[in-house]
């Protein structure tokens, strides 16, 4: 059975929380992509190519991280989600950026912005994914800048000139790089 979102998941999403549907994304570990149903198809298939890119090792550490919370809810979890926009607190930089995604929930959920999406090349879009699971990466390795910037709201300075910020960002590209990402073009 497919699992619902939690209230995390729903406080992001909202009113979309009410139309939204679930799909397997890494069935064999009974993770879940949640969205509304014309675009989850599409962007599982492009998450499942991305993910079969990111070494064996690496994927688990990623799925151990993502799993962790079992001994709270175990079984079936959302970890990542699609929404035609997301709702954040005042302390969340998001605002002072243009973005496709975002990682939240110290790295246990993935947000997705359908419109970015629509207009991005297939190759793009994955790299975008890969961007995101590597910061989930990162922060399941408790590399400092990720949790710190996962820890402490920074909305008192624009992301673009926060160090841990930008810290954080080069790590997760130098990662994305590393599994063959970004190396297209």
């Amino acid at each position: 059975m497919a699992p619902w979102p939690d209230q995390e998941l729903a406080d992001l999403l909202r009113e979309e929380v009410k139309t939204g549907e679930c799909i397997p994304l890494v069935p064999e570990h009974e993770l879940y992509l949640f969205g509304p149903r014309e675009e989850l198809q599409q962007f599982a298939k492009m998450f499942r190519e991305t993910w079969t890119q990111v070494p064996g090792q690496d994927k688990e550490v990623i799925v151990r991280h993502w799993k962790d919370l079992d001994h709270l809810s175990p079984g079936p979890r959302i970890v990542a989600a699609l929404a035609s926009e997301w709702h954040v607190d005042e302390t969340d930089r998001i605002q002072d950026r243009s973005t496709a995604a975002q990682t939240c929930c110290y790295g246990h959920k993935l947000l997705f912005w359908t419109s970015f999406f629509r207009s991005y090349d297939p190759i793009d879009a994955r790299a975008m994914i890969a961007h995101e699971l590597a910061h989930t990466y990162l922060t399941a390795t408790r590399e400092a800048n990720h949790l710190e910037a996962a820890a402490i709201p920074r909305s008192e300075v624009p992301s673009h000139e926060d160090p841990v910020f930008l810290e954080s960002e080069r790590l997760a590209e130098e990662l994305c790089a590393k599994w063959g990402f970004g190396t297209e073009g």
